[in-house]
């Protein structure tokens, strides 16, 4: 989603009229302007070199079954030269089976997952949100280096595993053909999305709209967002809250669901796609996405931010949610 600064201009309070209905009594005093509605702002003033602790969870739910996973996680703020540079540093790891220390040297991690487990930093704006990984053409020939031990590890034979190898530059070849300013979204989770709302401002308890462009994984244009923000403070918490809510223009989405129908009757055999069943399972697609962020007044550090996307479509409904709170 971008980013969505909203500079909101506030126009004069219009006054009631107060001229009495006898002509010879003079008018009273005109009432005094109702106050302003306080505008409310994110802030950046992170401790420096002070490890943070978060967990991450990501929850998908499908048809009713649910997967869930986990991902402590320990988060630093450094200067470096004009700007500052968020480290983060992957330190367990679960799901409903179990989790893995990711500190232990001997860690059972998964051959492929042990790049994307390496530490990562992140060069922030003024306002706090992510610009650009920071070393990526570091990371990259780390991760390329490390491809053929990956194969190798993967494949006991070795007649095998020049195809394991090209198997696994396949699997990374998005991250390594990747631009510093888009690897955040690839190899951070859930971070990109909570941190573009750094910079934001409104009235207090006011709903504000704007809009933006996003691709979705079902169509093959990206689609405009109607945009809704409200901001509060809620008293004696220290806290600045976020409710951001996301919902597809209703005629871009129905002219990309007609053109994904178009494409699934053209690439069906003859006779076996049925456009009325088409049409009555996609019409009703919705895919509404919500997030809700609790941050520091003062800091802007993160308390706990909730981003849920949601697919309701013929009837059926899933959803993924990611969670990220403070420990």
């Amino acid at each position: 989603m971008i980013r969505p600064r909203l500079l909101l201009a506030l126009g004069a309070l219009l006054l009631p009229a107060a001229l009495g209905a006898q002509a010879p009594a003079p008018a009273p005093p005109a009432p005094p302007a109702a106050a302003a509605t306080a505008e409310l702002a994110t802030r950046f003033d992170p401790p420096l070199d002070k490890v943070l602790r978060y967990r991450l969870t990501q929850e998908k739910v499908r048809d009713g079954a649910v997967e869930q996973s986990t991902m402590d996680q320990e988060i630093t703020y450094a200067r470096s030269g004009d700007h500052v540079v968020m480290t983060v540093r992957p330190v367990r790891m679960g799901n409903a089976k179990g989790s893995i220390d990711l500190t232990d040297p001997k860690a059972p991690v998964p051959p492929t997952l042990k790049p994307l487990l390496a530490p990562l930093s992140f060069e922030l704006d003024a306002d706090g949100a992510i610009v650009r990984m920071h070393n990526w053409e570091g990371y990259k020939r780390d991760l390329n280096a490390s491809i053929p031990v990956i194969a190798a590890s993967a494949e006991p034979d070795p007649a095998k595993r020049p195809q394991a190898e090209a198997f696994m530059r396949d699997f990374f070849g998005k991250y390594l053909n990747a631009s510093a300013e888009d690897a955040p979204r690839l190899v951070f989770k859930g971070w990109p999305d909570l941190l573009e709302l750094m910079g934001v401002s409104a009235p207090a308890g006011e709903s504000v709209e704007t809009s933006s462009v996003a691709q979705s994984p079902l169509f093959p244009q990206p689609l405009t967002y109607k945009v809704s923000m409200r901001l509060t403070a809620p008293p004696g918490s220290g806290l600045l809250h976020i409710e951001v809510t996301s919902v597809p223009d209703p005629v871009q989405l129905r002219q990309a669901v007609t053109g994904l129908i178009e494409g699934m009757m053209k690439a069906a055999p003859s006779g076996q796609a049925d456009r009325a069943t088409l049409e009555r399972e996609l019409g009703s697609m919705d895919l509404t996405s919500t997030m809700v962020v609790d941050l520091d007044a003062r800091s802007g550090l993160v308390r706990k931010a909730v981003m849920t996307k949601n697919m309701k479509m013929g009837g059926k409904s899933g959803m993924e949610r990611i969670t990220i709170e403070a420990q």
